[in-house]
């Protein structure tokens, strides 16, 4: 990480920048009416930086200088020499190295209460508070060994930590009770932590004020209430009386109104250094600390030494914090619960003796509430697991049941969000619709009320929960699987687990570690057989085993609803879904809903094809009867054609009665089956007296008159021809020499006068 170096410019103070000097021991450079402040931030727990700052200290101190050593954060956890005291040692080698100042930094709250234990749950080992390794404590310090008080243990007197421990930016005291403590003091609410906000320190002629800027972090990863009275201000209290400010920042960003700031950002890297303040000028450099050259001192390396080799053995190494806050465990999935379900399928599957079952899919379950504290990056040490799992004592097993016994555990730990028995998985997925009422049982349980313990009713039907899936395959109720778990859930039914225990009662195959292997245990193993030692990156998220939302019947139910308007085969497609959703539900009332829907959808299918077929009978009808119609209408057009051919053959039409009207001309087409249409030449018989007005009009294709009567008059022709298309008469009443006298008398009397229009007689 790149050290800041923060210049604030004043009318009193100018700091100036000038070329960095590289330090070793031994080099003769004079640093009278010098300042020297040399730093360390990030530590995390390394014990070989101490031996070589506190020589360097005195080194400088040797040529001449005022000099100061501060730490900018996150010194107390990380390594096993830190995490196997719970910062005890680190606290013993930053006092022996001569530190002056160290910040709060976000790792500084890792240990919270040091304790690894719960006052409710019977294993409480105690270490020292950060509170009595600042302040000391006068006298041994008594405490419970186990959660009743019955069993005691003390810690020695010690005296108070030499160094200033501030942070400038938290504000409050944390109020937090320490968790079955049968402490000696006189304050029943002990307080966690201690520090100061600031301080003003002066060696020689120059006052040094220090500010610690701290990460949130820390107090984000508390176990729930180890923070109470405690907040982060938008405020950094920067000391009064100072000639110079020095900022220690661990939280990323500059101490405001500091001469200068010191940064180590909590997920930085380690960083050493000095700053020289020139006391008559006050001008800054920054020197830079090469410690490779430099000679430990030898009683802070011995104290170092015999740390390492008192240390607890690593377990594991992590770059992934898991947050251990117990409320988060109690209502979602959490890294924590991926983690130590996933510890469990692998010892059932790897480790646990008696279990051969491998066509037995097998889950694991670990409840919430006993989740307990963080596991933050670096070394893991055997307390670092105690302290996350607290609450582990009657072993390890592993229960047969059904899975409808199996889907019944998991609503009853889901009566409510949050619960101490949130179940955490691995090996199966399930979802929460949180919005379904639980079903508290009336008749269950061994007093026949529902009840079950002091707090929990057992659940008649199963509403709030659906398994998804189970080893990657879908979840059968009368499928038998394997449930590996505390002995605690699964065999005495602890929370609402008591279906395990009824289950197990009643005789179901029940494999048992014999209490040798407890959950943190398995956890240890796990992460250093399973995982070589080195937690994987994927924990650095959930993985998606609990969702919460609509249940997959709901929303069946509501394809169903939506299907029923609809095509009745899709409409039975999606009862038929329900029907399956239902069926893993176990509820009866589901069940029952759904057979109803699919009883619907059938009578529906059958309605249809009921209808299809009657439709497909009416249309096979109204097709028949459609075809014979064509093929009369095409008979019909044939027999039209072919009279219609016949009439075209029908040039000449005789009429041979008194009056020749339209009448008589379409009586006398019709019987010679001609056509107005066609008909170009009307013969008048020897009958006709009369041709009518207008006559011939209608006959459009009519041009030629044969007249064979003798008896027409000029009155009795009169207007006969008008609007017709004759063209010519031609008269053929007797012999050559008849025909030649009345053709003759025709043309004086079919004038276009009294005709009606000109025409050629002949």
């Amino acid at each position: 990480m790149k050290k800041v170096l923060s210049l604030v410019l004043s009318l009193t103070l100018v700091l100036t920048m000038i070329p960095q000097l590289a330090f070793a021991a031994g080099e003769s450079e004079d640093y009278s009416g010098k300042t020297v402040v040399i730093y360390t931030g990030n530590l995390r727990g390394d014990v070989d930086v101490y031996p070589k700052v506190a020589a360097a200290k005195k080194d400088f101190k040797a040529k001449g200088a005022d000099v100061y050593l501060v730490d900018a954060g996150n010194y107390l956890q990380g390594k096993t020499y830190a995490n196997s005291t719970r910062g005890e040692a680190i606290y013993d080698l930053m006092d022996a190295a001569g530190y002056d100042v160290a910040a709060m930094g976000a790792y500084e709250f890792a240990y919270g209460d040091a304790s690894t234990g719960q006052k409710w749950h019977g294993n409480f080992t105690k270490y020292y508070t950060q509170k009595m390794l600042y302040e000391g404590v006068p006298t041994d310090f008594e405490y419970a060994k186990n959660g009743n008080g019955s069993v005691k243990g003390s810690l020695p007197a010690r005296d108070p930590a030499a160094f200033k421990v501030i942070s400038s930016n938290i504000t409050g005291t944390s109020a937090a009770q320490l968790d079955g403590a049968e402490t000696t003091t006189e304050d029943p609410n002990e307080k966690l932590f201690s520090f100061e906000p600031n301080c003003v320190l002066e060696k020689g002629s120059k006052r040094i004020g220090f500010a610690a800027q701290t990460d949130s972090f820390g107090l984000d990863t508390l176990q729930d209430g180890l923070g109470n009275g405690l907040s982060v201000s938008d405020i950094t209290a920067l000391p009064e009386g100072a000639d110079v400010i020095v900022g220690l920042s661990n939280d990323g960003e500059e101490v405001a109104g500091a001469d200068c700031t010191i940064q180590a950002s909590t997920e930085g890297e380690e960083e050493t250094g000095a700053l020289v303040i020139d006391n008559e000028t006050k001008a800054v450099e920054e020197v830079s600390l090469d410690l490779s050259k430099t000679d430990a001192d030898a009683e802070v390396e011995d104290i170092a030494d015999t740390v390492k080799e008192n240390a607890d053995p690593k377990i594991a190494s992590s770059n992934v914090t898991l947050v251990g806050k117990n409320t988060k465990h109690r209502y979602e999935e959490s890294e924590m619960g991926d983690l130590v379900t996933d510890a469990l399928l692998w010892y059932a599957k790897n480790a646990f003796e008696g279990f051969e079952d491998e066509d037995v899919p097998i889950v694991a379950i670990q409840n919430g509430g006993n989740i307990r504290k963080t596991i933050h990056t670096g070394d893991i040490v055997y307390d670092d697991i105690f302290n996350a799992f607290p609450y582990s004592p009657a072993g390890v097993g592993i229960l047969y049941v059904t899975g409808e016994q199996l889907l019944e555990s998991l609503e009853e730990a889901n009566y409510d969000n949050p619960s101490n028995a949130f179940p955490h998985v691995a090996g199966m997925t399930y979802n929460i619709d949180l919005d379904e009422e639980y079903d508290k049982s009336k008749t269950k349980g061994e007093n026949g009320d529902g009840t079950y313990g002091k707090y929990y009713y057992l659940a008649d039907s199963y509403n709030r929960v659906s398994i998804t899936s189970i080893g990657g395959k879908a979840f059968d109720p009368k499928a038998t699987y394997a449930v590996v778990a505390d002995n605690m859930v699964i065999a005495n039914g602890l929370d609402t687990y008591g279906t395990f225990k009824f289950a197990k009662n009643e005789g179901a195959k029940y494999l048992n570690n014999g209490n040798g292997i407890l959950v943190r245990d398995v956890v240890a193993q796990y992460l250093q057989y399973g995982c070589k030692k080195k937690v994987p990156a994927k924990y650095a998220k959930t993985q998606d085993r609990i969702t919460f939302g609509e249940s997959a019947y709901k929303k069946a139910k509501a394809a169903v609803d939506a299907a029923k308007s609809g095509d009745p085969n899709e409409y039975l497609a999606a009862a038929e879904k329900l029907e399956k959703e239902a069926a893993i539900t176990c509820n009866p009332d589901k069940i029952k809903e759904a057979g109803e829907a699919v009883t619907d959808a059938k009578a529906a299918v059958e309605k249809a094809k009921s209808d299809k077929a009657a439709a497909d009978k009416k249309a096979a009808e109204e097709a028949a009867k459609k075809k014979a119609a064509e093929e009369a209408a095409k008979k019909k057009a044939a027999e039209e054609a072919a009279k219609e051919a016949a009439m075209k053959k029908v040039k000449t039409v005789t009429v041979n009665v008194k009056t020749v009207n339209a009448k008589a001309l379409a009586k006398a087409v019709a019987k010679a089956k001609g056509s107005s249409k066609y008909v170009t030449k009307f013969v008048l018989g020897k009958k006709v007296k009369k041709i009518a007005k207008n006559a011939f009009k209608a006959y459009k294709k009519i041009t030629v008159l044969q007249i064979k009567t003798k008896k027409l008059t000029k009155k009795s022709v009169k207007g006969s021809l008008k609007g017709s298309k004759v063209k010519k008469i031609q008269v053929k009443v007797g012999s050559k020499k008849v025909n030649k006298k009345y053709v003759k008398k025709y043309k004086k009397i079919f004038t276009k006068k009294n005709a009606g229009k000109k025409v050629t007689i002949k």
